[in-house]
């Protein structure tokens, strides 16, 4: 078991199966540095908040399961610019007033990706975002799936989802599936999914004021998958958009 009470960058090397106790407000940094499969459990005891980050360049394998307590809060950001990954994320908001933000961005080329999400509100006033944001190019797939889980007698929780694509080439492929498991009245949630192609007629705008088709492409990413990431993360998810689109 491994307590965190101050900003942590936790170098992972090495196959992981690990329990993380976050007892301080802090952020944690999950710094992979070559192809792993993961299991964390990680636990917020009550009155926390804490920031989450893995951007990585590294094929991954992840099973993380978050467990939230009272009055605690956990933003999650996912930025993965690899060539195969599979996460399976499992949040559960089992104090009062717990929270939970969890963003994902993916920049898929040439890549195979499963993403799996699950949310279980478990008490009052729980409260869930969930945002998959990703581009494919390059003979890529990618398959996302989110579920929130609103128990029986969770009185007053939201959970808003949303899922979002955008497709560069001919031969990348995308599933999603946002689902709503809904077992309480006295709630708010909503679900919503999109993919699109790269728009042909924007695309020729743009190359007509002598921007060229790598340019513009990579304008639409870092637009798109800039639009949810976190302000102290910009720069360096930036850098790796620019450098592997």
């Amino acid at each position: 078991m491994i307590e965190i009470s101050d900003n942590t960058n936790l170098k992972i090397d090495k196959v992981l199966d690990k329990e993380i106790i976050i007892n301080k407000n802090v952020d944690l940094e999950l710094d992979i540095i070559k192809y792993l499969n993961l299991n964390l459990n990680i636990t917020l005891e009550k009155n926390i908040k804490s920031n989450i980050y893995l951007i990585t360049i590294h094929n991954i394998k992840l099973n993380l399961t978050i467990n939230v307590d009272d009055n605690s809060s956990v933003k999650l950001f996912f930025g993965l610019f690899n060539k195969k990954s599979t996460t399976d994320i499992n949040i559960n908001l089992i104090g009062k007033n717990s929270n939970s933000n969890f963003s994902l961005i993916n920049l898929s080329n040439n890549n195979i990706s499963t993403h799996n999400t699950l949310v279980n509100h478990l008490n009052n006033n729980t409260n869930s975002i969930i945002i998959n944001r990703t581009i494919l190019n390059n003979n890529s797939n990618c398959l996302m799936n989110i579920k929130s889980n609103i128990k029986n007698d969770s009185i007053n929780s939201n959970s808003n989802q949303n899922i979002e694509a955008i497709i560069f080439d001919n031969n990348s492929k995308v599933e999603m599936s946002p689902i709503l498991f809904i077992d309480e009245n006295n709630v708010f949630a909503k679900h919503s999914s999109s993919v699109s192609k790269l728009n042909d007629r924007d695309l020729y705008y743009l190359m007509s004021k002598g921007i060229s088709k790598e340019e513009a492409n990579r304008m639409y990413a870092l637009n798109f998958l800039l639009k949810d990431t976190p302000i102290e993360k910009k720069e360096i998810i930036e850098k790796m958009i620019v450098r592997y689109i």
